[in-house]
């Protein structure tokens, strides 16, 4: 079952909440945490019960384990236990996800379920948990808003939450963010996302004949494609957990507007930055150990996190692009080296969309196809033409240049009020202005330039998507889950029924979510 689908939204979704309020009343934490586990696994199994039995053998087995390092009766039984547990997880892990065995189950989100039971052990052992229960642990484990592809967050945090939530009055605050945050991720998914992938998939799967601006707007298509599809499945997850008054932990705060790789990360799949921060790089030790170990460290956890995303070659060399870039970006903190703010983005955002490319691609040799378009500037000549003797499209290109400017001005200024209409005002404008007139109007600019790629209606919408995704990450609006002054207004409640209604119309065209298969 999707967040993304007619049966979550309208029966399941519903129902767990019905029965968790109707709960609520009796005062009684216990009914309430078994409800959750057991909404959570119906989610997890509807599709294929199977993997309920694999999904408590895994269970079963751990929660033995972390009961026996909680007990801490033998210091060097405790940590044997400690190995054998995080042994054992990776090798579940390793077994389901990287021997391709035939006519075997595949747990969904089995990457983020084991980090999660790995994260336990370890604060087990290090005696960071608290009010540890069968009933707890089965919550930790399964919650539905998180057990796919997260956000990842620790023991106590979730059970702390949970506890917050079964004590306090129904907070109607909450319900509102929850639906609003919501709306918001549904629609990324959906429309954006979704639509996106048209160009995407055209572009790789066309990868041998890609021009130089083919190959450019297929590797941007899809660093937009994937920004949208993960931060809309945690602005979901999110927003469902605030549902039931439960906070989940912010994973995403936008990243591409990021000065360095190691800004990046700190804005990207926080939670994920966060596990391995304290799981591995510590534990390795960290900075403590001199600046060559330093750096070491650092790239074997991008190195670890390439190989933890998927099996091919192509996760690995981008987890060793990453671990080569953060290291170089270390070393340029170290010898504090300094590089222009605008510069920086430039730079920091085009390394991570080259090196998406290796993420998609089904295999390197597509992936070398495409990079191979992106700096083939032999096309380049062809281009100019186009722009020949053609005020409109510099005009154009004037106007968006001015309203994006004025947008950024804009974000500096806290005391205008309705900052966030203007935006959505000036934002239109440039789609009106860019979007239409570069792919519908007189001037067909795109459709010679794009003669590759199959130019149908479906496609030209996409590619509209696709500039309203860019200008959305260009005008840098308040990151929607930091919101921590969220009031719900009627505004907010129209805009959230709105996207909701748009999003539902095109449920029949929409994909899984592209980190449900890690």
């Amino acid at each position: 079952m999707s967040f993304n689908s007619y049966e979550f939204l309208i029966f399941f979704l519903p129902i767990s909440l019905i029965g968790y309020y109707g709960l609520h009343k009796l005062n009684n934490k216990k009914s309430l945490v078994f409800w959750l586990c057991l909404a959570s696994l119906f989610f997890y199994g509807a599709n294929n019960p199977k993997v309920i039995l694999i999904f408590f053998l895994s269970i079963i087995t751990n929660y033995i384990f972390t009961k026996v390092i909680l007990s801490k009766n033998n210091t060097s039984l405790t940590k044997s236990f400690l190995i054998l547990g995080i042994t054992l997880n990776i090798l579940f892990l390793c077994f389901f996800k990287y021997f391709n065995f035939k006519n075997i189950v595949f747990p969904l989100g089995i990457s983020f379920i084991t980090f999660q039971q790995i994260s336990l052990l370890y604060d087990s052992y290090k005696g960071n948990v608290n009010d540890f229960s069968f009933l707890n642990y089965l919550f930790y484990i399964t919650f539905f808003p998180k057990v796919i592809s997260g956000p990842l967050v620790n023991y106590n945090s979730l059970t702390e939450e949970l506890d917050k939530s079964s004590k306090s009055e129904v907070n109607y605050a909450s319900i509102s963010k929850g639906i609003f945050l919501f709306s918001i991720g549904l629609f990324k998914k959906v429309i954006i996302a979704d639509t996106i992938a048209l160009i995407v998939t055209n572009g790789f799967d066309l990868s041998s004949n890609l021009n130089f601006l083919e190959g450019w707007i297929t590797a941007l298509s899809y660093t937009l494609q994937i920004y949208f599809d993960f931060s809309g499945y945690s602005d979901m997850a999110i927003g469902i957990a605030a549902l039931f008054n439960i906070n989940l932990p912010m994973n995403f705060n936008t990243p591409y507007k990021s000065r360095s790789i190691k800004e990046f990360w700190q804005r990207w799949h926080i939670t994920l930055g966060t596990f391995f921060t304290r799981y591995l790089y510590i534990p390795l030790g960290g900075n403590r150990k001199g600046q060559a170990r330093t750096y070491l460290n650092l790239f074997i956890i991008f190195l670890i996190s390439g190989i933890w995303h998927g099996t091919g070659l192509g996760f690995i060399i981008w987890g060793i692009l990453h671990g080569i870039a953060r290291v170089i970006n270390q070393i340029f903190i170290d010898k504090k080296i300094h590089v222009n703010k605008y510069l920086s983005i430039f730079i920091t955002f085009n390394f991570v969309n080259i090196a998406w490319v290796f993420f998609r691609a089904t295999d390197l040799k597509s992936a070398f196809k495409v990079l191979k378009a992106m700096f083939d500037f032999s096309f380049i000549p062809e281009i100019l033409p186009l722009f020949k003797d053609n005020f409109k499209v510099i005009t154009t290109i004037l106007i968006i240049a001015v309203l994006l400017v004025t947008l950024s001005k804009i974000n500096k200024l806290n005391k205008i009020n309705n900052k966030l209409i203007i935006k959505i005002s000036l934002s239109i404008l440039i789609i009106l202005f860019g979007a239409d007139f570069f792919i519908n109007g007189n001037f067909n600019f795109l459709k010679d330039a794009l003669a590759n790629l199959d130019f149908g209606s479906d496609f030209v919408m996409a590619l509209k998507i696709a500039i309203i995704g860019f200008i959305l990450i260009c005008v840098d609006f308040k990151n929607i889950i930091s919101t921590e002054d969220f009031n719900p207004t009627f505004v907010n409640l129209v805009l959230a029924s709105l996207l909701t209604f748009i999003s539902t119309l095109n449920f029949d065209k929409v994909s899984d979510f592209i980190y449900k298969s890690f």
